[in-house]
């Protein structure tokens, strides 16, 4: 294997595969964007923005080195090398305590999605998608990757045009096309996110990072082992993150210009796609966010499986088959805003503490890694020249 070639193409793949395991419920319905990113007055959505990337970009660059040196044999691996005996238990429950309960609000979303848009019954919409991502979710690591790869390409293009065509097409600008929503946030029809009672940008922005970082663990940690070599470790952070958080600007700007309109809705970006964009795109973009949706279900289903199925494939199609069962009844009785909001804010929490113990713990184990040559490759017995 060349060392010093960098493999662009599956760095995109990996990236492409990232975002759309990561633009779920919350990313694409615009909830996520909204209460975290765009609830703030003035400039904070930049400061929630610069505050994000930082977080994110790092603690992906730590966890995707980590899992290439390492090569853990399964992803929970790498709460115990991180956190010790007793840490590395807490973490290692809590998060796939909160994929589960994660999965269960994206699964809430797709049904809301449905009922909102199409007036499909709210519960059948849950058993759609509920079964839809059962599926997916059993096709194994590399199928998986390979659909969520090509999906995120249709949902990062998308929201880019949404982007651009809003922003080319505003009468105003955006940050005066936001200048309410400081009154919608006390009337509540615009929930904030943040540290609970601690409600400002900057909190905002480590909660926000915290919780992507929190519920991205597993993912990044299983596809890190597929990286060719150390520099595209680097590589694959980058794309990984630019191909995030440009549909997240692009989401913030639809969102902003739309203040007035999407307050106190349930899908936003959805009511301003409606009210902007001729109906048939948003029928179009009704069928994108139930692709993202079911990209991150999908994802999160696939995790959870593995850790506790221990390769047996009828254990893991059980799990699977429970998780989305007490997602769908729960979907049914919680509205789907107040639902994200609760739990985002728990794993923004957990997931900052988390971030600043691998933060520690990686400045104490770069320099054994830099001494040492590539780890030797051989995922699946595939040469991944």
């Amino acid at each position: 294997m060349d060392n010093k070639k960098l493999h662009l193409g599956t760095a995109f793949m990996l990236g492409a595969s990232f975002v759309a395991y990561a633009i779920g419920g919350g990313f694409s319905t615009g909830n996520e964007i909204l209460q975290y990113f765009c609830a703030w007055e003035g400039y904070g959505p930049i400061v929630v923005l610069i505050i994000s990337m930082i977080v994110v970009t790092w603690t992906n660059y730590v966890l995707y080195r980590s899992s290439y040196e390492e090569q853990f044999a399964e992803s929970k691996d790498v709460f115990y090398f991180y956190g010790g005996k007793y840490t590395g238990i807490f973490f290692d429950w809590y998060i796939y305590i909160a994929l589960a309960v994660l999965a269960l609000v994206m699964i809430s979303g797709g049904g809301t999605t449905l009922n909102q848009y199409f007036g499909i019954n709210l519960t059948v919409g849950l058993i759609i998608f509920a079964i839809a991502a059962a599926l997916t979710a059993s096709l194994g690591l590399r199928r998986l990757v390979e659909v969520l790869g090509g999906v995120g390409v249709i949902i990062i293009a998308t929201l880019i045009f949404v982007g651009v065509y809003m922003i080319a097409t505003a009468d105003v600008g955006i940050f005066e096309a936001n200048k309410n929503v400081g009154q919608y946030v006390e009337e509540g029809l615009v929930l904030q996110a943040g540290f609970y009672a601690i409600l400002n940008p900057i909190a905002a922005g480590l909660s926000q990072g915290g919780m992507a970082f929190a519920s991205f663990i597993p993912f990044l940690v299983v596809t890190g082992k597929t990286i060719p070599t150390r520099k595209d470790v680097t590589l694959t952070t980058f794309t990984s993150s630019l191909l995030y958080y440009i549909p997240i600007i692009c989401v913030m700007a639809t969102l902003m210009l739309s203040m007035d309109v999407i307050a106190g809705t349930q899908i936003p970006i959805l009511a301003a796609i409606q009210a902007h964009l001729p109906k048939s795109f948003a029928t179009f973009y009704s069928l994108v966010i139930c692709l993202g949706i079911f990209t991150t279900v999908s994802g999160e289903l696939f995790l959870l499986g593995d850790r506790f199925a221990k390769n047996n494939r009828k254990r893991h199609i059980a799990i699977v088959i429970t998780i989305v069962t007490i997602a769908v009844i729960g979907g049914s009785f919680i509205p789907f805003a107040l639902l994200m909001n609760i739990v985002f804010t728990i794993c923004g929490i957990v997931g900052i503490a988390f971030a600043l113990l691998v933060t520690i713990r990686y400045f104490q184990v770069r320099k054994r890694w830099d001494l040492t040559k590539e780890p030797v490759k051989a995922i699946e017995g595939e040469d991944k020249e």
